[in-house]
């Protein structure tokens, strides 16, 4: 079945065809008699003008003095937090590199046709990196892993929240209770405040994070960093404008193609539940 257009699939199949282009461009830069350094020159500057402005974004975030560590709040056997007295529990497991097929179903359920290297090297690439702090979403039953929640940017001052459930588990209720049981328990920590960065169209994680108290603050770039690239892509993707994404634009005074190429950016200053944390409320 062929997954419906979303921005996030939007960008992905974008970001394929800008690699595609590139090579192309490669090819054309060759055949003109070009050496094959100009050529890759001319590839590269684009490239290096991408990460520069990732790692401009990273620099323009405040740093905390040390890293956040929620190592000590999981038990012998990773668990961070589990529901009591209900039927359907869930709970909260640190993420290993065994859990790579609930990743590789997340993708694939995006885009049925990703390749399958790609998706293994960008899953080994999320698990050796010392930056976040995911955890696995299982069901207290059985233990099928139904998604996975944390915090991106462990360095931060102010972190990133993200979660994913497979689609056979949304609008369930289950994404709003793993980020509870995940923020009560960091809480301990004294960890109050976060932020979290949604696509425009994602309605069902913009009602989420509203439900936990997070305010609409802004936007912002997200993996599309040059004029060039936005513009682009927002004249390709223009019939993904609907009225909730307009909506949206009024109240941040932008025009509605901005939010095609951006990301939402929500605040959110969680109060823990009495006795479970030292956040003020």
């Amino acid at each position: 079945m062929e997954s419906v257009m979303t921005l996030k699939k939007a960008r992905r199949v974008f970001l394929d065809q800008q690699r595609l282009k590139e090579l192309e461009q490669l090819k054309e830069c060759l055949e003109k008699g070009d050496t094959e350094s100009e050529a890759y020159r001319r590839i590269q500057e684009r490239m290096e003008e991408s990460f520069r402005r990732f790692e401009q974004d990273l620099m323009e975030k405040d740093e905390r003095e040390e890293a956040l560590d929620i190592s000590l709040l999981f038990d012998g056997a990773g668990v961070l937090s589990e529901e009591q007295g209900r039927e359907d529990g869930i709970y909260l497991k640190r993420e290993c590199a065994e859990d790579y097929p609930m990743f590789q179903q997340l993708q694939l359920e995006v885009d049925p046709d990703a390749d399958e290297t790609i998706l293994r090297a960008t899953w080994e690439a999320q698990i050796e990196r010392d930056r976040d702090l995911y955890c696995t979403i299982r069901l207290c039953g059985d233990g099928t892993i139904i998604g996975y929640c944390g915090i991106e940017g462990k360095f931060l001052e102010i972190p990133e929240l993200s979660i994913e459930l497979l689609s056979a588990y949304r609008h369930q209720g289950y994404g709003t209770r793993a980020m509870r049981l995940y923020l009560d328990r960091v809480a301990e920590l004294g960890i109050c405040d976060y932020i979290a960065a949604i696509d425009s169209d994602n309605l069902a994680s913009q009602a989420l994070f509203r439900k936990l108290g997070a305010r609409l603050s802004g936007f912002r770039e997200f993996m599309l960093y040059t004029e060039e690239e936005r513009q682009e892509f927002e004249q390709e993707f223009a019939h993904l404008l609907s009225p909730h994404i307009r909506q949206l634009a009024g109240e941040l005074w932008t025009v509605p193609e901005t939010l095609l190429s951006h990301v939402l950016v929500y605040r959110l200053h969680y109060e823990s539940k009495p006795g479970n944390g030292d956040c003020e409320v």
